[in-house]
């Protein structure tokens, strides 16, 4: 799918000069050490990061990845048949609200069990209410 097409095309100059491929490859740093220097490199907003091409969504590269995408969707064609319960952070700073609110959209029709959403008891970062949600799960917390 993405021919010629290396990650690096991606990328703005900002993020690739900032070194945070090689951060990643030395496996030296954690993601709160990883986001700083992103944010620190080309702020806190995704374009920032994107290069030219990859924000252009009639691009050549763009529409491989967008074309990977569609291929690799796991959500696509599932129908799940146990209750599913979706918690969203109004204030994620990964997954912008507006994909959650698509995806409970898209599932509406497909989940046979009951589909429930509830708005996290922590809503400062996607990390935050992570830790949260996992916790509460360990401990029992949602039923």
């Amino acid at each position: 799918v993405f021919g010629d097409t290396k990650a690096e095309d991606y990328f703005s100059d900002e993020l690739l000069e900032a070194g945070i491929f090689d951060m990643i490859r030395s496996h030296k740093y954690d993601t709160t050490e990883l986001a700083d220097a992103i944010n620190k490199a080309c702020g806190k907003n995704i374009h920032g990061m994107l290069s030219e091409a990859a924000k252009d969504l009639n691009s050549d590269i763009s529409q491989k990845l967008l074309k990977a995408c569609g291929m690799c969707n796991l959500t696509r064609d599932w129908k799940p048949k146990a209750d599913i319960l979706l918690l969203y952070n109004p204030n994620d700073d990964v997954v912008p609200h507006l994909n959650f609110v698509s995806f409970v959209n898209g599932m509406q029709d497909n989940c046979q069990g009951k589909l429930e959403t509830r708005k996290s008891t922590v809503t400062t970062s996607h990390t935050a209410a992570c830790a949260d949600f996992f916790a509460r799960m360990i401990l029992g917390g949602y039923k």
